[in-house]
């Protein structure tokens, strides 16, 4: 059997299969609604031809075919035939079709002995992840060591920020003692996608730290990653008070709720919170900036009932002396015609 050298992962940033990561091996991988493809859509998916498109290997190279009469678009453009780039986002079916990020990445020794085990080219799903259909799509296996591979921008979208209930932040002294599990985690920082199989893990800018980061505002040791009470938290390691989710300082850790926004230091980086162990990194936005402008506000408004004194602006003075001019050029003829 001629095991492959590089395998096709596709990432799906929208549509039934979202947030999974999917592994092939083969040769040609076949899109479409039909039963025998490698890649099968829901049969309501009517945008999508039973035989969409096919990504067909040629040495390390892959090239994408589409047969359908919807078309696909890659990157924003409808493509027939064309060789794909690691990043490449293709839309099935035309606008408003599921999306998916096409990436490639080097077979593992531990997957070349499987699949020479098995004698099947076909992927491995992860038994703890259930799938619709699960007969057809599945989940790859994430190794335990960190493995980087580049990911599709469109990961990158502002989160809606919400106030976090105060139950979901914990200060010293609620604190509960960190356990070990296997449990998947994935970071996107950049073009890289991190992916760790237990937790917890260390963030920071040091190299012994399980996720680096190369970020100037980074501390060697700056956050913590665990998983407890059957939910995912973020632990702040700074002893600074530098994290926050969703615009409120962390004091000790925090829950992630799924669509929260973490921030590791005011400077960044940021992320959001996906849900399912997954944290991507966001581009702030000058919406999510504006968020911040009530609480300015509040606060100018304590200070002036306090009595704090305000000076008064430059276009407050240019009117007190339009007024005070008129009142001497008007006022002194008056007061001689009177007293005369």
């Amino acid at each position: 059997m001629n095991i492959p050298d590089k395998k096709v992962q596709l990432v799906h940033l929208n549509g039934p299969f979202k947030g999974e990561i999917q592994d092939f091996f083969e040769s040609v991988i076949v899109i479409g609604r039909h039963p025998d493809c490698q890649l099968v859509f829901p049969s309501d998916s009517t945008a999508i031809s039973r035989k969409h498109a096919e990504i067909r290997r040629e040495g390390n190279r892959f090239k994408f075919l589409d047969y359908s009469a919807n078309g696909t678009l890659i990157n924003g453009i409808e493509q027939k035939d064309v060789f794909l780039k690691d990043g490449d986002v293709l839309i099935i079916g035309g606008e408003g079709g599921p999306k998916v990020s096409f990436l490639s990445s080097k077979v593992t020794p531990e997957e070349k002995e499987a699949i020479a085990s098995s004698g099947d080219m076909n992927r491995q799903q992860d038994p703890s992840v259930s799938l619709s259909p699960p007969d057809k799509v599945q989940t790859p296996k994430i190794e335990e060591s960190p493995e980087n591979v580049p990911l599709a921008q469109s990961l990158q979208k502002s989160p809606v920020i919400e106030p976090l209930p105060s139950s979901s932040m914990k200060g010293p002294r609620d604190s509960a003692p960190i356990p070990t599990v296997n449990k998947s985690f994935i970071i996107q920082y950049g073009a890289t996608l991190t992916s760790f199989k237990k937790l917890p893990i260390i963030i920071g800018s040091g190299s012994d730290c399980d996720c680096t980061l190369q970020h100037h505002a980074l501390l060697d040791h700056h956050a913590q990653i665990f998983f407890r009470d059957n939910q995912y938290w973020v632990k702040d390691l700074t002893g600074r008070g530098m994290l926050t989710v969703n615009l409120r300082p962390v004091q000790s850790e925090s829950s992630l709720q799924p669509d929260t926004c973490l921030a590791l230091t005011p400077q960044g980086p940021k992320f959001q919170f996906l849900g399912e162990g997954r944290l991507a990194e966001i581009e702030t936005t000058e919406e999510s900036e504006k968020r911040l402008e009530p609480v300015q506000s509040d606060k100018y408004q304590q200070q002036q009932s306090r009595g704090s004194s305000v000076k008064p602006s430059g276009g407050g003075k240019k009117l007190f002396w339009i007024l005070f001019t008129l009142l001497l050029v008007l006022g002194i003829p008056i007061a001689v015609w009177y007293f005369l």
